[in-house]
């Protein structure tokens, strides 16, 4: 169930938007949708903690709202980033894969390579299956509509994707609400809690400030090489080596490197 700390997560996360520019109702619905989700989120926390989703939030508000989104853009951000991760299918990373490189060979690492790229590609297929089952749910409980078929169409296209560059796919420029959510996804990495939560999977001491620095290290190289699934010279990156396209979420990765020293 929702805690209290969480609720507060939520409030911190929507109050970037303006009351202006805030979506109706958006402030009482995220947490009773977070509610109903917390259940299925939990099944996941092996891959990430419950607090992934919400720094994923509180990271797309804060780009959605610099990229100048309206009511409905921004309705459909917060609900992405809350159920992106919704189907816990068993994650292989990329470094995992590297060490079998090293320990097993080309053709261990190979195998394991296939495996991490088929899981990724369920994880997406039924994240967005499952949010789509998960917005209608919230409506069937709600006195109104509160997410329409545009909005849900919308939302599972984007869970369907989000993590296509992993799978060496692109995420279309002109598509700025999954642009927004790669961007807010992939931040986490940087933070301390994301570090500290890649560290436990790999079966490391998170608190090892020399693994948590290698480890942010090795994420922000993945931000480099998630560069190269780009055509360069149809994009216009924020810098000479990440695959960051908008201003604000370019700057948050500024942040983060300026605190870890790199």
């Amino acid at each position: 169930m929702t805690s209290s700390a969480h609720l507060a997560m939520i409030r911190q996360a929507l109050a970037v938007v303006d009351a202006q520019s805030m979506p109706p109702r958006l402030p009482a619905a995220l947490p009773l949708l977070f509610d109903g989700v917390y259940s299925e989120l939990e099944k996941g926390i092996e891959q990430n903690p419950i607090e992934h989703h919400l720094v994923v939030l509180k990271h797309a508000m804060e780009i959605a709202v610099s990229c100048g989104f309206d009511e409905d853009a921004l309705k459909r951000a917060a609900a992405i980033a809350m159920l992106h991760d919704i189907a816990p299918v068993r994650k292989v990373t990329s470094q995992a894969v590297a060490e079998s490189q090293r320990i097993h060979g080309d053709v261990a690492a190979a195998s394991l390579e296939e495996l991490r790229r088929s899981l990724r590609i369920r994880h997406m297929e039924q994240g967005a299956e499952q949010a789509r089952t998960q917005l209608l749910r919230f409506n069937r409980s709600s006195s109104e509509e509160y997410f329409n078929s545009a909005d849900i169409d919308a939302i599972c296209g984007v869970i369907a994707i989000h993590d296509n560059p992993s799978v060496g796919i692109p995420i279309p420029s002109g598509d700025l609400l999954a642009v927004v959510q790669r961007e807010a996804d992939r931040l986490w990495m940087v933070t301390l809690a994301g570090v500290e939560t890649d560290l436990r999977r790999a079966g490391k001491d998170p608190a090892n400030p020399v693994l948590r620095k290698e480890q942010v290290q090795w994420n922000i190289d993945d931000f480099r090489k998630e560069r190269k699934v780009y055509n360069e010279s149809a994009e216009r990156f924020c810098d000479a080596e990440t695959f960051f396209r908008t201003k604000a979420g370019w700057e948050i990765y500024k942040k983060w490197r300026t605190l870890w020293e790199l």
